[in-house]
C-alpha cells in the first residue's frame, strides 16, 4: 500500500490549505506513521507540521528512550518537536482518578496548550479502528448512550485522526515496509489497565466466537450514526420549541411541550439543555437525566444539583437549568 492510497482516503477532508498539523508523537507505531505519512504528503495538501511529546513519568528509563527516539526522528525529518513531563501518578492520585484517565486528560490538556503556543490549527493523533472497537467495548462495559456509541470521531474541534479508518496492522505493516522502527510500549500488554484487558482478553474471545467480530462492530457504529443525526435533528427541533427563555446563566424549558415527544427525543433535550450551561456532558449520565424526569411535573417548586454546579430546578410547568 503506498503512502498516498494510505492516508488520503481521510486526510484530505481533514485538513485545508496552509494549515499548520501538530503531530500528538508518542513514538509508537500508530503516531510514527501518522507523522511519516503526513511528512511525505505536506507539500502536496501545502501543509506545515509540528509534533508534540508528553513523557507521563510513569515508565522510568523507558519513558526517557521514547523522548530521545522522538526527538531523534523529528530532527532527522526537520520536524519541530515540543517536549514536557507531567507526573500523572502524583495527578492521578490527587485527583483520585485511573491511570488511563489520568494520563488522557493531561495529553490531551498538553496538547491543546501546545497548539496555541505553536499556532497549530489542527492537533492530529494515530488513532485505528482497532482503538475505536476498543473504545466502544470499554463504554459498552461501564455503561453508556447511544452517543457514547458512536466511538471515536474523525474529528471534533482541532483535533483530527487521519488513521480512524486503518487497522493496527496496516499501520504496523506500514511502519515495517518503511523501517520506521516505533517505540514499542510494554505496559500497553499490562491487563490491569481496562483497555489492555478488552485488547487482549476480550477481543480474542469475540473473535473466536466471530473471526468478523472487529469488522462487525464498526458497522453496528455506521448504522448508529446514521440513527444519532436523526435524533439529534429531531431533539435540536424540540429544544426550541420548549425553550421559554434562554440567557447566558441559564434555560427555561416549558415541560407541557416536553411532553409532546417521546422519552428518548426528551432525554436528548434536557441533555442539550445541560451541555449548554455546562460546556460539556462530563460527568452527566442518563440518572441525571432520570432524576430530573422524575420530577416532572411537580407542582411544589424543587431542586437537584448536578455535576460541576450545575442547577435544574422546576415548579408547575417550567423546568429551568442554570450555571453556579
Amino acid at each position: 500500500m503506498s503512502q498516498t492510497s494510505f492516508a488520503k482516503r481521510r486526510i484530505r477532508s481533514l485538513v485545508s490549505r496552509g494549515d499548520h498539523v501538530l503531530v500528538g508523537l508518542s513514538g509508537g507505531p500508530d503516531s510514527v506513521a501518522l507523522l511519516h505519512i503526513l511528512y511525505f504528503l505536506k507539500s502536496e495538501l501545502r501543509i506545515s507540521l509540528s509534533a508534540a511529546h508528553l513523557n507521563h513519568m510513569i515508565r522510568g528509563k523507558a519513558a526517557s528512550d521514547d523522548e530521545k527516539y522522538v526527538t531523534g526522528l523529528c530532527r532527522k525529518l526537520n520536524i519541530p518537536l515540543l517536549v514536557k513531563k507531567a507526573d500523572v501518578p502524583e495527578f492521578a492520585r490527587k485527583n483520585k482518578l485511573s491511570l488511563e484517565d489520568a494520563a488522557r486528560k493531561k495529553r490531551y490538556e498538553f496538547f491543546n496548550e501546545a497548539s496555541i503556543q505553536l499556532g497549530a490549527d489542527k492537533i492530529a493523533l494515530g488513532h485505528t479502528l482497532d482503538d475505536n472497537v476498543e473504545t466502544i467495548l470499554m463504554r459498552l462495559i461501564m455503561g453508556t448512550g447511544t452517543r457514547g456509541l458512536l466511538g471515536i470521531p474523525a474529528k471534533r474541534g482541532k483535533i483530527i485522526r487521519p488513521l480512524i479508518d486503518f487497522w493496527r496492522e496496516e499501520i504496523e505493516a506500514y511502519c515495517k515496509k518503511k523501517n520506521l522502527k516505533p517505540r514499542i510500549d510494554k505496559s500497553n500488554y499490562d491487563t490491569k489497565y481496562l483497555r489492555n484487558k478488552v485488547r487482549h482478553e476480550l477481543m480474542p474471545i469475540l473473535l473466536s466466537i466471530n473471526p468478523n467480530a472487529k469488522t462487525a462492530i464498526i458497522k453496528v457504529i455506521e448504522i448508529l450514526a446514521a440513527d444519532y443525526e436523526h435524533l439529534m435533528d429531531s431533539s435540536a427541533k424540540a429544544l426550541q420549541e420548549a425553550t421559554l427563555k434562554k440567557s447566558e446563566k441559564s434555560i427555561r424549558l416549558n415541560t407541557k411541550k416536553l411532553k409532546m415527544y417521546s422519552d428518548s427525543i426528551r432525554r436528548y433535550v434536557l441533555r442539550s439543555a445541560i451541555e449548554d450551561m455546562k460546556g460539556n456532558l462530563e460527568n452527566i449520565g442518563f440518572v441525571h437525566v432520570d432524576d430530573i424526569f422524575s420530577k416532572l411535573p411537580d407542582k411544589e417548586p424543587w431542586e437537584l444539583h448536578l455535576p460541576a454546579g450545575i442547577r435544574a430546578s422546576g415548579k408547575g410547568d417550567v423546568l429551568t437549568i442554570r450555571k453556579p
